[in-house]
């Protein structure tokens, strides 16, 4: 199975997938790439791949696609580098107005935009298109990151926190999407079947 993703949908949905995938056929491989959306969908297009899992709405002339529904984004935090105001599950932007932010490249000038509304300039110590190094980062208490709910699954630390924002969320979703009229391999006609009934309600 030939499949292309990017980090926050990856490193949060295939590999559990591939677990199961893997104990109903053992004999199958994978060869599997990690880049962000646009190049995700130029390998695809290339027929270097054949299923895409990305972040990027795409066109329905060319592609097929199943969309999941949108998950908010919200903020990573380590306990001794925590926004800890009156609500234990909510942050106001007031509160990250001076803390040290890790922001995903994707979602950068929208949150720029969110702070601007608020009227101050975030302090932004890192803008990264690896989801995963944030999460490290946030794990160490370098600074407060934003990221997919579904991040929550990568945390192996009972220090990291997660708060949602408490005036205006921002949405992301998960697209898998593969190319129109291309005869997809068994092997990935079965990997997006069970895909389908794991995650498409």
């Amino acid at each position: 199975i030939k499949l292309g993703t990017v980090t926050s949908s990856g490193a949060m949905l295939v590999p559990q997938l591939v677990a199961e995938f893997h104990r109903e056929y053992p004999l199958v491989k994978f060869n599997v790439w990690e880049s962000d959306g646009a190049r995700i969908l130029e390998l695809l297009d290339s027929h270097i791949i054949e299923l895409a899992i990305t972040r990027t709405q795409v066109d329905s002339n060319t592609y097929e696609s199943i969309m999941l529904p949108d998950e908010p984004l919200v903020l990573a935090m380590h306990k001794d580098l925590c926004c800890c105001g009156e609500d234990p599950e909510k942050v106001s932007m007031q509160e990250l107005k001076d803390m040290p932010l890790l922001v995903p490249l994707r979602w950068h000038s929208n949150f720029l935009e969110l702070c601007q509304r608020h009227k101050f300039e975030p302090n932004i110590l890192s803008v990264s298109d690896s989801q995963i190094q944030n999460i490290l980062w946030t794990q160490l208490g370098i600074g407060i990151s934003l990221v997919p709910l579904s991040a929550r699954s990568m945390v192996q630390s009972d220090k990291v926190i997660f708060k949602h924002l408490e005036e205006s969320e921002i949405y992301t979703h998960t697209v898998v999407s593969w190319l129109k009229n291309r005869t997809l391999s068994s092997s990935c006609t079965h990997f997006l079947s069970m895909f389908k009934k794991k995650y498409v309600k």
